[in-house]
């Protein structure tokens, strides 16, 4: 059989050889190509973080605090790190109910100042926050609210 496909081969015109020859070199360079880039994937790019690592991450840098957050049955919802520059990187354990986020929130001299929306575990609240103020968190509906509309979930002092 494969002295009948070389005889076939053999008796294509030249450009048929050639055209076919370039077909299957780029199938070929098309399938390396492929190969390649799922190695470069797996082995070669940075992989990303999971929630986990990034806290641990955060935590284990200079001047981070990290504590516990509490709700109001004193049961731990999350952890807060609070850095060098008061700037805060918050992760819960759980995402919000559907169709709600976190809205966190700074408490100064009795007033809230929203400190944005969040639809997943990790708050990172790069707006530096003042010593001695209080960061809550509440659940909002999507797209959050002007002023808190329900109760803290967490209520968490800011030292220095």
């Amino acid at each position: 059989e494969s002295q009948a496909k070389g005889k076939l081969s053999s008796h294509l015109p030249a450009g048929e050889r050639k055209r076919s020859r370039f077909w299957g070199q780029l199938r070929l360079g098309l399938a390396l190509g492929i190969a390649l880039f799922f190695i470069a994937q797996r082995f070669l790019l940075p992989s990303t973080p999971t929630v986990a690592e990034r806290l641990e991450q955060t935590c284990n840098e200079t001047g981070v605090v990290c504590e516990a957050l509490v709700d109001a049955n004193n049961a731990e919802i999350g952890t807060i790190a609070k850095r060098p520059d008061n700037t805060l990187f918050v992760v819960f354990n759980n995402t919000p109910p559907q169709g709600q986020v976190y809205q966190g929130w700074e408490i100064a001299e009795g007033q809230p100042v929203s400190l944005g929306t969040y639809e997943g575990q990790i708050m990172e609240i790069n707006q530096p926050v003042s010593n001695g103020s209080t960061f809550g968190v509440t659940l909002e509906p999507l797209g959050g609210s002007p002023q808190p509309t329900s109760t803290p979930i967490t209520v968490h002092p800011i030292s220095s």
